[in-house]
């Protein structure tokens, strides 16, 4: 009896311990189809076919006229800002935030991002945002020029910032330019 008992412990201890060195598969990533009209694209490095992606907030539209009509407020700036540049409207529906960019043409090769201002609804603006420019950088002064907020560097202003009629604007001009020349340009947006 003992024998029987031994060799039935045996049996099981072998299987235990086959059971145990098994190795599972691993699973492959599923790739869904998108969900029409999303803009979240499935990725394939989601666990299980989950989708690990979000909406890309920004949407390019191909005027300022559509640019306001998505918006449901209007939006006003000038065509050009120097010699050889062109806009861009690009609309963040769920912030709010209307954005108008001017690139540097000039060089088809190599077009320069030159400066970009954003106008969103003051209200909407979330607690604790202090800025709705997206810099963040230290700049060597802020001072208060005609009524508009220049952020300086080095002697140039980079930045402008005001409210006005319930709305917030920033512009930002990435090679800096004198107070003149930033606020004559922050008075033509609207």
């Amino acid at each position: 009896m003992k024998k029987l008992f031994v060799i039935l412990l045996s049996v099981l201890v072998v299987f235990g311990l086959f059971g145990c060195s098994k190795q599972e598969e691993p699973v492959e990533n599923k790739v869904e189809e998108p969900v029409e009209g999303s803009d979240v694209q499935p990725d394939a490095n989601g666990k299980d076919g989950e989708d690990i992606n979000l909406p890309n907030p920004q949407v390019e539209v191909e005027s300022l006229e559509k640019l306001n009509e998505m918006m449901g407020f209007t939006f006003e700036a000038p065509e050009t800002i120097d010699v050889g540049t062109k806009r861009t409207y690009i609309a963040y529906k769920d912030l709010q935030l209307a954005e108008i960019d001017w690139l540097d043409d000039s060089d088809k090769e190599n077009i320069e991002f030159y400066a970009f201002a954003r106008k969103i609804p003051t209200e909407a603006i979330e607690e604790g945002t202090t800025s709705i420019s997206g810099m963040y950088a230290d700049f060597d002064s802020v001072d208060e020029v005609e009524g508009y907020r220049l952020s300086h560097f080095n002697g140039l202003a980079y930045m402008s910032e005001w409210e006005s009629e319930g709305f917030s604007y920033a512009l930002v001009m990435l090679n800096g330019a004198s107070d003149e020349v930033i606020v004559t340009l922050s008075q033509s947006i609207k």
